[in-house]
């Protein structure tokens, strides 16, 4: 009978430790990503609902970010997520693994200039996409390899390639 209660306390230990660890991580994430959209704030206005730090897989996801940008230009996005980058070289990073999944952009003529009533016409009120990338840049070498980049227009088609420029 002792034996469960310790099995019960060190469960409750280590569910708290990792809810903890998740909320700490959560924050330094949060604090750091508020950081870097500073830079661009003269040139977008980034907001997010959330960010979730996947301590399994240490991916950093936000969800629900808006992009607003000059001239009334603007798109959503679901989840943006982080799955590697290089933290040693900040500008800019090495390398880096990134997906955007749900980009939603109104068709509209902020949006697409003078194109926009083409893509109406072809039935789109939205365009939807999903784009991943994982990419290496050499410095010394001067030369960026592109693993992979994927863009996916929902009910329109996908694009990938990879590429090396040196």
């Amino acid at each position: 009978m002792r034996w469960r209660w310790i099995l019960a306390l060190v469960a409750v230990v280590l569910i708290g430790g990792a809810l903890a660890a998740k909320m700490y991580a959560g924050r330094m994430a949060d604090a750091k990503i508020r950081s870097a959209l500073a830079r661009f704030k003269d040139k977008a206005t980034i907001t997010y609902d959330a960010v979730d730090v996947r301590l399994l897989s240490l991916d950093v996801a936000l969800e629900g970010v808006k992009v607003v940008l000059p001239k009334g230009k603007s798109f959503t996005i679901r989840e943006a997520v982080v799955h590697n980058v290089d933290i040693a070289h900040k500008k800019p990073p090495h390398f880096a693994e990134l997906s955007v999944n749900d980009l939603v952009m109104e068709v509209n003529q902020a949006n697409l200039g003078d194109k926009f009533q083409e893509i109406r016409d072809m039935g789109f009120d939205t365009l939807n996409l999903d784009i991943s990338l994982d990419y290496l840049l050499d410095t010394k070498a001067q030369t960026l390899v592109v693993d992979h980049l994927r863009i996916a227009a929902k009910d329109a088609g996908q694009a990938s390639c990879s590429l090396r420029l040196a």
